[in-house]
């Protein structure tokens, strides 16, 4: 992910995380009054672990990826675009899987900025298949996260807009094509 300005980021406490075996939901201290909005995607140690399902003045509430509810487009190792599904115990699975797998395969999971919701690139994990036996009857890939919910005490928020997104996409079309005229050129360009 490339580096981000401090502004891009809200730190967060967690307020509160859901009792239970497994919690889906924790509530963080800042909301609309800090510039939080819905959906923006809530991180912990360089890896996304939810987004931002419910906001009030000074709260938010955080669907965490291993919720039952949440679902997600993602890239797995660069090229294969699947669907990440929480399990509401503590993990998520990707399902029906058919590409070649042992047990040394790493997955490097990403976000795949199909949707308006998460930009391209926000790092899920690298994780391994424990069961390969399982696997194989299956073709579910089921991982649980490095984390414990229950350790965190922080948080980050990313403050990102599809209109930045959009904004950056132009300005490189538009580097693209001075760069494609200065070549068809041989050296000169008029840049307005």
């Amino acid at each position: 992910m490339r580096t981000k300005q401090p502004s891009e980021y809200i730190a967060a406490d967690i307020a509160l995380v859901e009792n239970g075996s497994s919690s889906d939901t924790i509530y963080i201290n800042k909301g609309k009054n800090q510039g939080l909005s819905l959906n923006l995607p809530v991180m912990y140690d360089g890896y996304l672990i939810g987004k931002i399902s419910k906001i009030n003045d000074e709260y938010s509430e955080v669907m965490l990826l291993t919720s039952k509810k949440s679902r997600m487009s993602v890239v797995v190792n660069g090229t294969d675009m699947q669907i990440l599904r929480g399990n509401g115990n503590g993990t998520f699975s990707i399902l029906n899987y058919n590409e070649n797998v042992n047990d040394k395969t790493v997955f490097n999971i990403e976000t795949s900025g199909v949707s308006d919701i998460f930009p391209r690139g926000i790092k899920i994990g690298a994780f391994k298949i424990r069961d390969i036996n399982a696997f194989k009857k299956m073709k579910e890939m089921r991982f649980k996260p490095s984390y414990n919910i229950y350790d965190i005490k922080s948080v980050l928020v990313y403050k990102w807009s599809k209109n930045d997104l959009v904004n950056q996409e132009i300005q490189k079309q538009i580097n693209t094509e001075i760069e494609e005229e200065y070549k068809k050129n041989k050296g000169t360009t008029q840049i307005n």
